[in-house]
């Protein structure tokens, strides 16, 4: 879990609290109010970080593609035209004139 997941989880659990509090006013109440604003704060706070980390390897995963179309290899769903000739792989002659 990382800290909005966490940060959520609180802030939800005393929003809970409070709203338990002001419907029953007794200790049983706020503590069901608390304990189902942690539930709601721990799912929006576990679906906020899983969001979280599909942008960051999604960045990744750019960053990646274009490093490699910089050095000459195909990306994935690219193909080569029928008509275009690949170059010598490196280290071969050159072609006869």
């Amino acid at each position: 879990m990382d800290t909005n997941a966490v940060g959520a989880a609180a802030a939800t659990t005393a929003i809970g609290a409070v709203a338990g509090g002001l419907i029953g006013n007794t200790a049983a109440s706020y503590g069901v109010g608390a304990g189902f604003g942690l539930l709601i704060g721990a799912a929006i706070g576990a679906s906020e970080s899983s969001h979280s980390s599909y942008y960051l390897q999604r960045r990744y995963d750019i960053g990646y593609m274009q490093c490699m179309y910089a050095k000459g290899n195909l990306l994935p769903g690219q193909s080569i035209p029928s008509n275009a000739s690949l170059p010598p792989p490196p280290g071969a002659p050159p072609p006869p004139q």
